[in-house]
């Protein structure tokens, strides 16, 4: 099971110099990748996102820090309450009279709980793998219904408990020993998922959301889909088995698109998503809710076959899944993020047009690095990896994703760009409007001192003392005229212009 999720510690963007904060359960993972198998600089990238050691030896001075555009990859503190009384106990489902299943706990690879997280794009992805006792030789349909009861994580949420039966052998019931209670392991539980015991028979039903609280409990975070999670499903079955259901084909079909068997599936559908891997008897699928691997497997069978889940699956295959998930919702995190930009929408002038420019700016710069750093044409010089990848990136959609990314970047852009320009036109119009009404007020000081110097000369000149008045008013009116057609007009035009500008739509 996987939660994809975005980190909402931040008001922008992307964050830069991530680390959990204290409290969590988790801490840095430590595992491998298979040499070899991936190309150098996936291997490295890959790599150093797990191994202290890789860090350091690729390091240009021997110290490398993850960047912001790599993997920070997590694994349960085995020292967490959610792991002691939790992870490590066999739960229950109800299906048919009861399905147990328990969470992997190996801490070096993906079978047990990881946490992976990609800062330069806000996003992670909480992984849980779940295995269910079905017995030697699984029901494909008993699995299809085990992971629609699980994935759902609405109203629709199945209750789920600690395994009571005797085949669970780390259940303790609660009891007291002189003068001192000893809680069982419903009440550990319900203290680590901060749930209420049962006051009638002290037992503890939760659902997968209590779970998932828990773990990520202390981390800013928004679920990309509240109502499901991702179901990526592994199952090895026998060749008769295989030859003698002809419904499997369609029970694989619901399984990788974690739907309920109750829903009709039709030949088309079953074409399009069982996919034959690279090998005889591997089958591979990926579609946008859910990933499913099937092999079918006897005594015969070539051992790389019987070890695939160790051998392939998990240090291989699962790497893959979980870099095209990551690619998607990078990408789909980075849209919900453009579209939520306002351009300038309460209209304040430069400083929103110019926050804008520089919010898109970084969002390309973030887009780029990723575009970078974690896009890949190929993966592998391995056949069989690259159909895998190619045929991820061709269900989740993440070419079409990424051109709708740039396509609306670029609008966006040219739109801010545009707006600026705009904003910049009509603060130099602004500007000329005030330099033309300053000398226009100067000119009408000048008018009138040079009115007073006119007369006086006149006046010098002979003009009697009762032709001042008519003098002066002369020199204005002639003053006046040239002042109007000189800059009067002008000020007019700048005046037309600048309400013109005033009343166009933003």
């Amino acid at each position: 099971m996987m939660m994809p999720f975005t980190l909402t510690s931040g008001d922008d963007y992307g964050l830069a110099d991530f680390a959990l904060p204290e409290g969590t359960c988790w801490q840095p993972a430590k595992m491998g990748v298979d040499c070899g198998v991936f190309l150098s600089h996936i291997q490295r990238f890959l790599q150093a996102s797990v191994s202290e050691h890789v860090r350091r030896k690729y390091a240009p001075a021997g110290d490398y820090h993850l960047r912001d555009c790599d993997y920070h990859i997590y694994s349960v503190d085995p020292k967490a309450v959610v792991h002691r009384h939790v992870l490590t106990q066999q739960l229950m489902v109800p299906l048919d009279q009861g399905t147990a299943f328990t969470i992997g706990t190996r801490p070096t690879s993906f079978l047990s709980p990881k946490l992976v997280v990609c800062p330069n794009a806000a996003v992670g992805l909480l992984m849980l793998p779940f295995m269910p006792m079905l017995g030697d030789h699984p029901d494909i349909k008993q699995l299809v219904r085990f992971n629609y009861l699980l994935h759902k994580t609405d109203g629709q949420s199945c209750r789920i408990s600690v395994d009571a039966s005797p085949d669970n052998r780390r259940y303790r019931k609660a009891c007291r020993r002189g003068d001192i209670d000893y809680a069982g392991s419903d009440q550990k539980l319900a203290e680590a998922l901060g749930v209420d015991c049962d006051s009638d028979t002290g037992r503890v039903w939760f659902t997968m959301s209590h779970l998932l609280a828990a773990l990520m409990r202390g981390i800013a975070h928004s679920r990309f889909n509240d109502d499901m999670l991702h179901v990526f499903s592994y199952i090895e079955l026998d060749p008769e088995v295989f030859a003698a259901d002809t419904a499997i084909r369609y029970h694989f079909t619901r399984l990788a698109m974690c739907i309920s068997d109750r829903y009709r599936v039709t030949n088309e559908q079953v074409d399009q998503v069982m996919r034959p891997g690279s090998f005889e008897n591997v089958y591979m699928s990926s579609t946008t809710s859910g990933g499913a691997i099937m092999t079918v497997v006897g005594d015969n069978s070539p051992q790389y076959l019987k070890e695939f889940a160790t051998g392939s699956l998990q240090p291989r295959y699962l790497w893959i899944y979980v870099m095209m998930l990551m690619q998607r919702h990078s990408l789909l995190n980075i849209t919900n993020w453009v579209i939520d930009i306002d351009i300038d929408r309460d209209g304040d002038g430069d400083r929103d047009v110019n926050h804008t420019l520089e919010r898109v700016r970084r969002a390309v710069r973030r887009m780029s690095e990723l575009t970078v750093n974690n896009r890949f044409s190929s993966v592998s010089d391995y056949t069989q990896h690259n159909n895998f990848y190619h045929q991820c990136c061709d269900v989740l959609g993440i070419d079409t994703l990424h051109a709708e990314v740039e396509q609306k970047l670029n609008i966006l852009g040219d739109l801010a760009e545009q707006l600026s320009t705009e904003r910049k036109e009509q603060v130099d119009a602004s500007k000329e409007f005030w330099q033309a009404a300053l000398a226009v007020i100067v000119a009408v000081l000048t008018m009138f001192s040079a009115t007073n110097d006119g007369v006086d000369a006149m006046v010098k000149m002979g003009l009697s003392e009762q032709a001042v008045p008519w003098a002066t008013v002369i020199l204005l009116a002639i003053i006046f005229g040239l002042g109007l057609w000189l800059v009067g007009l002008r000020f007019i035009r700048l005046y037309g212009q600048h309400k013109t500008e005033k009343r166009k739509p933003k």
